[in-house]
């Protein structure tokens, strides 16, 4: 290593400046990235069509390579999602059909101006989960009608459980927008592989917790707060001799049919026909009972 004055020396004999890395060179370079695109006409048209990606990649659409396979996709995710955007909807406190609503319409926006063919956009059992909880409170405590003075003395305003699921996700949406626009994306970069997997095996210990008293048929008050699984699955101890033994079978036949089906006959089914064939099986569960 030479010492820092000789690299100084060297500078000065060749004339090398190094850029002043000041908050007002970075506003310079960050300005000059978002004018950049309103350059000129095209560049502007460009960037607009950049919003709106299927105007680029449906004209190049392969019939004959995709069409058929995108279609087995579509159907095989179109039908888990039936059974699972009601499940959802019934963790979100709100009626089923807009669990259904909150499966088709995203996926549909998605098609036009997402960019990945591989996702699946629909509900979501931690959003659906944190949602009904947010929805619990807020009806608790919002539950009684009130006066709005503004309009008339005698007119009250009513708050049902999908206006207030719907005030959330309008608020999710302003928070996912900015978040696009600032681009906050690359914090998801700093998460492990460890702390994905814990999320995952946390998240699936809610959903469980969540819906295993509608598997026993019991009532058990809604709790929150830290600590609020541990109360939860004590709560329903307490409630399992109250079980009601016809939803105790009736679940138990369910996930004894979904298991049965996606583990041993859809594998046999396959390897017979040399095929991977899509058996709804969820759909048909929710058909049957």
């Amino acid at each position: 290593l030479y010492p820092s004055e000789f690299q100084e020396e060297f500078d000065n004999k060749y004339g090398y400046h190094t850029e002043d890395a000041g908050l007002l060179l970075q506003g310079k370079k960050v300005f000059r990235k978002c004018t950049q695109p309103c350059a000129s006409v095209n560049k502007l048209f460009g960037t607009l069509l950049g919003f709106i990606p299927i105007v680029k990649w449906l004209p190049k659409y392969n019939l004959k390579a995709y069409l058929l396979r995108d279609i087995i996709g579509g159907f095989t995710t179109g039908v888990m999602h039936v059974p699972q955007g009601i499940a959802y909807s019934v963790l979100s406190g709100v009626a089923p059909v807009y669990g259904l609503y909150s499966s088709f319409f995203p996926a549909l926006f998605y098609m036009i101006f997402g960019t990945s063919r591989h996702t699946s956009i629909g509900s979501f059992a931690v959003v659906a989960l944190m949602s009904g909880i947010a929805n619990d409170q807020i009806m608790s405590t919002y539950s009684t009608p009130s006066t709005n003075s503004t309009v008339s003395s005698t007119q009250t305003v009513e708050l049902t459980p999908i206006i207030v699921a719907q005030a959330l996700t309008f608020t999710l949406g302003i928070i996912q927008f900015a978040t696009g626009l600032l681009r906050l994306e690359f914090v998801t970069t700093y998460f492990s592989d460890q702390l994905v997997a814990g999320f995952t095996t946390g998240s699936a210990c809610h959903v469980f917790a969540a819906q295993i008293d509608d598997v026993l048929g019991v009532n058990v008050p809604k709790v929150s707060g830290p600590g609020y699984l541990f109360r939860r699955f004590y709560d329903i101890l307490l409630q399992i001799p109250h079980a009601n033994v016809c939803t105790v079978i009736t679940s138990a036949i369910g996930i004894l049919f979904l298991y049965v089906g996606k583990d041993f006959i859809s594998p046999f089914v396959n390897k017979r026909l040399k095929m991977k064939i899509p058996i709804p099986y969820e759909l048909i569960l929710v058909s049957s009972f």
